[in-house]
């Protein structure tokens, strides 16, 4: 987050995932090499240290928590092998770059799809969004967190008397 405040529109996050046990491996391994001397016990307790700390390093202001961020990333990379990896990066760049033969992706499309699907609320802390898809692409749903409507449905703007939280002046997220 301060990078994005710092560096605004100019910033490029790219988020990279693993599934945890494979980042815990990886840790493992790599604290193994520096460190011929530790039990492997040991190296499994540093790298769950790490992983934790990570993920949730609330002791610093600027330390690191991944679950808040990891999701804002302008591209999203599995970190699985180096193929893939640059597979992947040379696509954001030549798209980011203005390469107009690239299309979004499957996973692309559905992020797109729930986020704008999140925006059907005007209430700021009702907006999130889901979009479910076939293997093929295909949207089967689409689902925003909206206030429901007596008698069934949703409120839409050309409504006579809608009764949304954000039109009746509560905030339910006040306390």
């Amino acid at each position: 987050m301060l990078l994005r405040k710092v560096y605004g529109r100019k910033f490029i996050q790219i988020s990279v995932h693993l599934s945890e046990k494979e980042r815990r491996k990886n840790l493992e391994r790599t604290i193994a090499l520096s460190n011929p001397n530790l039990s492997p016990s040991s190296c499994a307790e540093a790298a769950e240290t790490l992983v934790e700390t990570d993920m949730y390093e609330r002791s610093d202001v600027h330390g690191q928590r991944i679950e808040e961020v990891f999701h804002m990333g302008d591209t999203f990379i599995h970190g699985r092998n180096e193929e893939s990896i640059s597979r992947t990066i040379d696509r954001f760049v030549q798209a980011f770059f203005g390469k107009n033969s690239i299309s979004p992706n499957k996973d692309e499309y559905g992020a797109y799809m729930a986020a704008s699907a999140s925006l059907r609320s005007l209430d700021l802390a009702r907006q999130v969004g889901a979009a479910v898809f076939s293997s093929k692409g295909e949207i089967i749903a689409l689902g925003c967190n909206e206030v429901p409507k007596f008698g069934g449905g949703t409120y839409w703007t050309e409504d006579d008397d809608p009764h949304r939280d954000y039109d009746d002046g509560i905030d339910v997220n006040r306390t």
